[in-house]
């Protein structure tokens, strides 16, 4: 998606998600009978810096929501998603072309690429929690733009204290367990070895 409008950095971007259970949480309310069955659904997405000499598969826009987990239990929270994300990106139009623009929108060649070889490194991660129910690939150029300059970018989903609840409510619980998302996140990044553990970032768009 980028317009030649702005310089990208040194490096090729590329992209990756991980989908992965919290075991230390549940994904349903404490007064709920199902509360005793460990294991929040986390995906995260995040980009990162690449050489641009070996193999990795060019993406469009529409990759960034039609994402497949490899492990089944995740497939109806990943469904819940799927279908939230694609509403949002029709959103961003009105009027009788909406469906016909969402579509030129998802088909649009973007910068990042999978399977892509991480540069060496390490680099520097910065965390991005979204606002409240935000979308989750509304600043994906930004990303890419970031990832480009020698930075790894990533950022989870929102979803609610249940898995009927695919949005947080104006609630402390609901933003602790923002909180507690983002926070898991960065326990599964700090490890990658392209990563640098001592230089990390968290930011929020306000708007």
């Amino acid at each position: 998606m980028y317009d030649g409008r702005f310089q990208y950095g040194a490096y090729g971007v590329g992209f990756d998600v991980r989908y992965v259970f919290d075991n230390t949480r549940s994904s349903f309310p404490p007064d709920s009978l199902e509360s005793e069955y460990l294991g929040r659904p986390i995906r995260i997405m995040f980009w990162y810096p690449v050489l641009d000499d070996g193999p990795s598969h060019p993406l469009v826009f529409g990759d960034y929501i039609h994402l497949e987990p490899s492990n089944s239990r995740f497939i109806a929270h990943n469904d819940i998603l799927v279908l939230r994300d694609l509403g949002t990106a029709r959103r961003q139009f009105a009027g009788e072309q909406a469906d016909s623009l969402s579509q030129v929108l998802l088909a649009t060649a973007i910068s990042a690429h999978r399977d892509a070889t991480p540069a060496q490194g390490p680099f520097p991660l910065i965390l991005h929690s979204l606002g409240r129910n935000d979308y989750q690939q509304e600043s994906t150029v930004l990303w890419e733009y970031i990832a480009s300059y020698g930075y790894v970018v990533a950022t989870v989903p929102q979803f609610g204290l249940d898995p009927s609840r695919d949005r947080l409510a104006y609630a402390a619980g609901d933003h602790e367990l923002q909180l507690s998302d983002v926070a898991f996140a960065l326990s599964q990044l700090i490890d990658l070895p392209y990563v640098d553990a001592s230089r990390l970032g968290v930011f929020e768009f306000r708007y």
